[in-house]
């Protein structure tokens, strides 16, 4: 099982993808198994008391393996989040079929 992090934020420089302001469109394939895991920045700018950021480092690491997006942003939270925070997973479950009219 293969899984894609997309960190995206509209009219900034985020760090793993970019977005414009404007419409953005990504293709990619995937195969039954694979995950598609989207998380806002809240994810990764979570601080400690230390002022320490939960980070991307940390969210590559937790996805080494199966993770839901709710122990995720439980992580987050436990770790000091303070923003407003997204996680949202897809897995593809099944091979796509043709469909004929």
């Amino acid at each position: 099982m293969e899984s894609l992090l997309l960190f995206c934020r509209a009219l900034s420089s985020p760090t793993m993808c970019r977005f414009s302001p404007a419409l953005s469109v990504t293709c990619f394939s995937s195969a039954p198994g694979d995950r598609l895991m989207l998380l806002s920045d809240g994810i990764a700018e979570a601080q400690d008391k230390q002022g320490q950021l939960f980070g991307f480092e940390r969210i590559q690491e937790m996805l080494q393996r199966p993770v839901t997006a709710a122990a995720i942003a439980t992580a987050a939270q436990n770790f000091g989040q303070e923003d407003d925070i997204s996680v949202l997973s897809v897995t593809r479950i099944a091979e796509m079929k043709a469909v004929t009219a």
